[in-house]
């Protein structure tokens, strides 16, 4: 799909690990956005809650940020999210769920370590689980990224989808800023799983 079928307010949901130094710096500034973007942001530590948030249908959500720690679960051999104070979130359990992301299209960003790191050995991904789900697309990195990195690129990336610049737009101009601003190429590691055309509706 081209658009997230999203209304307005939008809602946006933000599983997050609790030990980011500078979580409530970037979180506040995410939340910022609200004021201009008609936004209902909602933030949560709680793996239960991360499950309701997925499963509901009365209002469910547009944009998935999670702003996690991420890695290769060594006796899965599949990828994780981490959430809250240690909670991991594997490709089997969101699978044991039910999750089904048809009723928004959700945009999927996942602003942790080696959460789009894929090879074609790999059985599970959290990129095709998402996809094959029905969201609209997947945002990744490739590799390990830095706290104050993770921040400040997503935040520019938010800023500008968030007034309807396509995904694939708003990535590149995030990148741009980057290199132009800070002389740091990182921006790269992120990788947009979708067509560069997807929107907000």
């Amino acid at each position: 799909p081209l658009h997230i079928r999203n209304t307005l307010p939008l809602r946006f949901i933000a599983p997050v690990y609790s030990g980011f130094r500078h979580l409530g710096t970037h979180l506040n500034a995410i939340r910022a956005l609200a004021y201009h973007t008609h936004l209902k942001f909602s933030r949560t530590e709680n793996l239960e809650q991360v499950k309701s948030d997925f499963l509901t249908r009365d209002d469910p959500a547009d944009i998935f940020y999670f702003y996690t720690h991420g890695g290769r679960d060594e006796d899965l051999d599949e990828p994780y999210l981490e959430i809250g104070e240690g909670d991991r979130i594997h490709v089997l359990d969101l699978d044991a769920w039910g999750v089904e992301l048809d009723a928004r299209h959700p945009l999927i960003v996942l602003n942790a370590c080696e959460s789009a790191d894929y090879s074609p050995d790999d059985f599970e991904s959290l990129l095709q689980f998402f996809c094959g789900a029905g969201a609209a697309g997947v945002i990744g990195t490739q590799c390990e990224v830095r706290e104050l990195l993770a921040s400040e690129f997503m935040y520019r990336f938010f800023t500008a989808f968030l007034k309807q610049v396509p995904a694939g737009e708003a990535l590149f101009e995030s990148r741009r800023v980057l290199l132009q601003k800070y002389l740091d190429p990182r921006g790269l590691t992120y990788s947009l799983f979708a067509a560069a055309e997807v929107e907000l509706a």
